[in-house]
C-alpha cells in the first residue's frame, strides 16, 4: 500500500509539472503572461510591490516569483517552474483528502491528475486569480477536513492559509473568508465547544505578527496599501456589482443564460449530483451525523456558488474548471459513506464527466491556448524565442496583435532591447512586455503591473483615487531622478502612450521621439522653461 501511495504522488508530481510546462511554453500574452516576470526580478534585488511599483493584486506571488528566481536563475524556466509547483501542490493536497476519506488510490490518483490538467495549465505561467483560487480552495478544503475529522492542526494552519490567499488576489479570497468566518461563528455557537477555537486564535496571532513583520522588515507605507491593495481595489469591485458606468466588466452585463449556466453547466452538474447524494444519505444517519452532513452540503455549496460569482465579475476567461473533479471526488465520498443503492452507476458517471471536461479544456485552453487569446492562431508560426533573449529558452512565442507576422514582433522587440541597453541614463519602462528589466538585468524602475486605461491598473484623472496615483507617479520619478520614459506597446496599435499619464505629471515636460511607430517611443524629460 505504501508502495502505492509513493507511485502515485510521483505520478502526480511528474504529470502535473510536464502539463503545465508543455501549456506555458506554447504562446504568449503580454499583459497576463509576464505580469510577475519583471517585479519578481526587481523583489529578488530588494524591491517591494505596493512601495516600489504600483501594484493592486498579487503581492505574495512577486515574493514566491522572486524567491524562484534566487534559487533558479531569472530565466522562463524558474518562471514556469513556480505554477507548475502550485499546480502539484493543489494536486497532491487533494490526492490527500481523497485518500483519507475512503477513496481507493485508483480514483484519488484519476480525480488528482484531472486537477492538475484542468487548474494551472489553463493559464501556464504564475498568475494571482490562480494562487488565489488555490489557497482559498485549500481553505475552504480544510473546513471540510474539520467537519469530516477535527484536528487542531487544521484550526492553526487555518488562518494563515487564508491571509496567504488574500495576499495572491483580494477575490475570491475575501468571499471564501467572509464565508468561513461565518461558518466558524455558527459552528461555535452551535457546538458550544470553545476548546478548538484557542487553535484558530493562534493562527490568527502567528498570521498578525507575519503581517506585523512584512511592514516592518519591507518598509511598505501602510497607507499605500490601504489605498492600493484595499481601498481601490475594492472601488472596481463596488463599480462593478452596482453596474456602474465605466467599469470594464459589470455583474448587469453577466446575467444571460449563457454566462450564468451554461459556461458552468458541468460544474452545476456534478454540484447537483452532490446534492442529490448527500440528501440521500441524510436517511440513513443519526441527528448528529445529519448536522454534520447538512453543514457539508452547505459549506460546499456555497464555496462553489462563491466561486462561480466571482469569476461572473472578472475580467478575464474562465479559470475555475478544476471545480468539476473536486466536487466529483467529494460526491463520491459522500455516496461511498452513505447509500450504496446505485454507487456504481454514479462513480461511471462522474467518471464520463470529469474525463470528458479533462478532455474537453485540456484541448481549449491548453492546446490552443483560450486563456492567452490564440484559439484561432495559427501556432506554428511561432518563433523561438531564445532569439529575444537566452533567458526565454523553450518559450515558443506568438501573439495575439502579431500572430500573422511574428518576426514583425521579434524584429521590434530587438530594437527596443537595443536601444534601451546603449542608454546609460536614469530609465522608467512603461510596457505590458514586462520582462525587459530581467533581461537586462537592471532596474528600469517599472511602474505599475498593468497599463490599462480603464480604471482597472491604475485610477483614472476623474476617479476619487487619481491623486493618491498622481502623488505615487511623480514620487517615483522624482526619487529615482528618471531621465527618460520609454514606452512600448504590446498591441502594436498605439494604446498605450505618454498621454495617458501626461494628466498626473503637469509640472513634467517631454522631448517625445517616435522610434517605431504605435510600438516604441521614448520621452525625454526636459527644462519646461
Amino acid at each position: 500500500m505504501k508502495k502505492n501511495l509513493i507511485g502515485s504522488s510521483l505520478v502526480i508530481f511528474i504529470f502535473s509539472f510536464f502539463i503545465n510546462f508543455q501549456s506555458a511554453n506554447i504562446g504568449v500574452l503580454p499583459i497576463d503572461t509576464f505580469a510577475f516576470f519583471d517585479t519578481g526580478y526587481l523583489v529578488s534585488k530588494g524591491a517591494h510591490p505596493i512601495k516600489d511599483f504600483w501594484a493592486t493584486t498579487g503581492i505574495l506571488v512577486d515574493y514566491l516569483q522572486a524567491l524562484y528566481f534566487y534559487i533558479f536563475g531569472v530565466n522562463w524556466f524558474a518562471y514556469v517552474l513556480h505554477a507548475s509547483s502550485m499546480n502539484f501542490l493543489l494536486s497532491i493536497f487533494f490526492f490527500t483528502i481523497f485518500y483519507k476519506n475512503n477513496l481507493s488510490i485508483k480514483l484519488s490518483l484519476f480525480y488528482s491528475l484531472a486537477i492538475s490538467i484542468l487548474f494551472y495549465p489553463i493559464v501556464g505561467t504564475p498568475f494571482a486569480y490562480q494562487h488565489a483560487l488555490l489557497f482559498s480552495t485549500m481553505s475552504f478544503a480544510m473546513i471540510y477536513l474539520i467537519l469530516k475529522k477535527n484536528n487542531k492542526f487544521l484550526w492553526i494552519s487555518l488562518p494563515l492559509c487564508m491571509l496567504t490567499s488574500f495576499l495572491c488576489m483580494q477575490t475570491p479570497s475575501a468571499y471564501v473568508n467572509v464565508l468561513i468566518i461565518i461558518f466558524l461563528i455558527y459552528y461555535f455557537l452551535k457546538n458550544k465547544n470553545y476548546g478548538n477555537l484557542k487553535y484558530f486564535f493562534l493562527g490568527s496571532l502567528i498570521s498578525i505578527f507575519i503581517l506585523i513583520f512584512y511592514f516592518y522588515y519591507s518598509k511598505v507605507p501602510i497607507d499605500n496599501f490601504l489605498y492600493q491593495y484595499i481601498l481601490f481595489p475594492l472601488s472596481i469591485g463596488l463599480d462593478r456589482l452596482a453596474s456602474s458606468e465605466g467599469a470594464f466588466v459589470t455583474l448587469k452585463s453577466k446575467f444571460s443564460l449563457k454566462s450564468v449556466i451554461f459556461d458552468f453547466k458541468l460544474i452545476y452538474l456534478v454540484l447537483l449530483i452532490f446534492t442529490f447524494s448527500v440528501f440521500s444519505n441524510l436517511k440513513s444517519k443519526k441527528t448528529k451525523a445529519e448536522d454534520k452532513t447538512i453543514l457539508i452540503f452547505i459549506v460546499v455549496t456555497s464555496f462553489t456558488l462563491i466561486i462561480i460569482f466571482n469569476q461572473l465579475v472578472t475580467a478575464n476567461q474562465i479559470y475555475i474548471f478544476s471545480l468539476i473533479p473536486i466536487l466529483a471526488a467529494l460526491t463520491n465520498i459522500e455516496i461511498i459513506e452513505g447509500n450504496k443503492k446505485n454507487i456504481t452507476i454514479t462513480k461511471i458517471f462522474l467518471i464520463i464527466i470529469v474525463s470528458f471536461s479533462s478532455y474537453k479544456y485540456l484541448d481549449r485552453f491548453i492546446i490552443d491556448r483560450k486563456f492567452i487569446d490564440l484559439e484561432n492562431t495559427n501556432l506554428i508560426k511561432s518563433f523561438d524565442a531564445k532569439k529575444i533573449s537566452p533567458k526565454f529558452k523553450d518559450l515558443n512565442w506568438i501573439t495575439l496583435h502579431f500572430h500573422n507576422d511574428p518576426e514583425k514582433e521579434l524584429k521590434n522587440l530587438n530594437i527596443v532591447i537595443d536601444k534601451i541597453s546603449e542608454d546609460e541614463r536614469k530609465k522608467m519602462v512603461i510596457s505590458h512586455y514586462q520582462f525587459f528589466s530581467a533581461i537586462l538585468d537592471q532596474n528600469l524602475n517599472n511602474l505599475n503591473r498593468w497599463y490599462t486605461n480603464d480604471n482597472n491598473s491604475y485610477p483614472l484623472q476623474n476617479h476619487k483615487f487619481s491623486k493618491v496615483y498622481e502623488e505615487f507617479i511623480n514620487k517615483k520619478i522624482k526619487d529615482n531622478k528618471i531621465e527618460v520614459i520609454y514606452i512600448i506597446d504590446s498591441t502594436g496599435k498605439g494604446r498605450l502612450k505618454i498621454s495617458n499619464f501626461n494628466k498626473y505629471l503637469n509640472e513634467i515636460c517631454f522631448l517625445d521621439e517616435i522610434i517605431v511607430k504605435d510600438f516604441f517611443s521614448s520621452h525625454s524629460i526636459k527644462n519646461c522653461d
